[in-house]
């Protein structure tokens, strides 16, 4: 009963953190469109812009124009991160996401490892891993190949796939996957639907 109990726990508190995760980045996105358009709207009124519809169409208008402002804010800074100045700060950055908030260090990883905006960026591989030698397979990404040649793995918990364990493993427990880390990704979160989609390339390479 004890077991249930802490599984139940367990899958309870993953699946929160998982929700959440997802909620604070939307929520600080949400904030921000909110401030943009608080702006938008004071710039119309200080310029004396009069646009010629409905209250409700002028609100859709300067709406996008709130969005595509907040676009072009997040471009520059990007651009400004791609500087000498701007790369000292993103280390700094890194090193403090990575000290204080690793799950989100790692979130952004993996969007970055998605989007593949940056050639530095951690190269996850999606792939099969036997553990304590059993017969059974679990899905896993390859963090780091060590000098020795065994591998970093973490095999994701479901469907909380940033929630996990680390697992350090010989080759020879690995197999690689030929697909990219958003459909590992799709399948893990998932609870393995869309599963068969990670085997395409491999069922097209056999034929």
């Amino acid at each position: 009963m004890a077991t249930i109990a802490r599984k139940a726990l367990t899958f309870f508190v993953s699946t929160a953190l998982a929700g959440l995760l997802l909620l604070v980045p939307l929520a600080l996105l949400g904030v921000a469109f909110y401030f943009a358009y608080d702006l938008a709207v004071e710039l119309a009124r200080v310029t004396g812009l009069d646009l010629p519809f409905s209250e409700f169409v002028d609100g859709i208008i300067i709406g996008l124009g709130a969005l595509l402002g907040l676009v072009l804010a997040c471009f520059f800074i990007g651009l400004a991160l791609r500087t000498g100045i701007g790369a000292a700060l993103e280390s700094r950055y890194d090193s403090l996401l990575e000290k204080y908030l690793p799950v989100l260090g790692m979130l952004r990883n993996l969007v970055m490892q998605i989007v593949g905006s940056r050639d530095e960026v951690l190269k996850l591989k999606p792939a099969e891993v036997s553990l304590y030698g059993s017969s059974g397979r679990q899905y896993a990404l390859i963090v780091e190949e060590l000098p020795d040649g065994r591998v970093v793995v973490f095999v994701p918990t479901v469907p909380a796939a940033t929630l996990g364990q680390l697992h350090v493993l010989p080759i020879s427990e690995v197999t690689l996957l030929d697909t990219p880390v958003q459909e590992f990704l799709n399948a893990v979160t998932q609870w393995g639907a869309g599963a068969s989609l990670m085997y395409r390339r491999e069922e097209t390479g056999d034929s």
